[in-house]
C-alpha cells in the first residue's frame, strides 16, 4: 500500500523534470570530468527513476486480476504455499501485460532520451542533439 502511495506522488511529478532533477543531483555529486564520462548511466537512471511507477501499477492491477481467479482461490483451498502460488500461477500470467507494457516504455524511452539531451544542450556542450543515425 506505501509503495502505491509513492508510485501516486513520483506520477504527479512530469518524468522529464524527474530527469532533470535526477541530473542536476549527479552534477552536484560528481565532477564535470567524471559527469562527462557517466553521463549516459546518469541518462538511464534518470530515465528508469522517473518511469517506474508506471510498471509498479501495471504490475499490481495484473496481479490483484490473477489474484482472483478461482483457480488460485482452489490451490489456497489445497494447501499450496503461497510462495508457489506466485510463481507458478500468479507471475508467469501477468507476464504478458508487463512486457507489452515495455515494449511500449522502449519506445517512449527513446523520446525521452532526445527530449532530455535537446534540454540539457541548452546549458552545456557535451550533451550533442541526437538524431538516432548512430
Amino acid at each position: 500500500m506505501v509503495v502505491m502511495r509513492l508510485t501516486d506522488v513520483q506520477l504527479t511529478v512530469p518524468s522529464i523534470l524527474m530527469a532533470l532533477l535526477v541530473d542536476g543531483i549527479a552534477r552536484g555529486l560528481i565532477s564535470r570530468e567524471m559527469h562527462d564520462e557517466m553521463a549516459i548511466y546518469v541518462l538511464i537512471f534518470a530515465i528508469g527513476i522517473s518511469e517506474w511507477p508506471q510498471f509498479a501499477r501495471v504490475s499490481r492491477a495484473a496481479t490483484l486480476v490473477e489474484k482472483n481467479k478461482d483457480y488460485v482461490s482452489a490451490s489456497t483451498i489445497i494447501g499450496v504455499s503461497n510462495l508457489i502460488i506466485m510463481f507458478k500461477h500468479i507471475l508467469p500470467n501477468i507476464l504478458r501485460p508487463v512486457i507489452s507494457h515495455w515494449h511500449y516504455w522502449s519506445s517512449t524511452c527513446n523520446h525521452s532520451r532526445i527530449n532530455f539531451k535537446f534540454f540539457r544542450s541548452r546549458s552545456s556542450s557535451y550533451y550533442p542533439i541526437s538524431w538516432n543515425t548512430h
